[in-house]
């Protein structure tokens, strides 16, 4: 399953992320990605049956890779047309992974 953004409680409610936790030295990125940020997402409750659906499907028309939600198509073209170290910079990047690093 490849997917775009999915409503969840994480993204819905503002929280802290607490000084035992591992993502703690990054705890300014992970709360301010809690927020909604207006990106499109679709309901879990539709995304699940989505994903039902899908995987309910017969042999022969159950595809090894299926993209669903909103913008999963920009990943899909990054997948295949960016080299796989641009997510990692990405997400590195998005989410001040350097100081997870650091603090293990």
């Amino acid at each position: 399953i490849m997917s775009g953004m999915v409503q969840s409680k994480l993204r819905v409610h503002n929280g802290t992320v607490q000084e035992s936790s591992l993502y703690y030295p990054s705890r300014e990125e992970v709360e301010r990605d809690r927020e909604n940020d207006g990106s499109p997402a679709m309901t879990s409750k539709a995304w699940a049956k989505e994903v039902v659906s899908e995987t309910l499907k017969s042999p022969t028309k159950l595809k090894a890779h299926f993209w669903i939600a909103p913008l999963s198509s920009v990943v899909w073209f990054a997948n295949w047309f960016l080299p796989r170290t641009a997510f990692d910079s990405l997400f590195i990047k998005s989410f001040s992974l350097k100081k997870l690093e650091r603090a293990s």
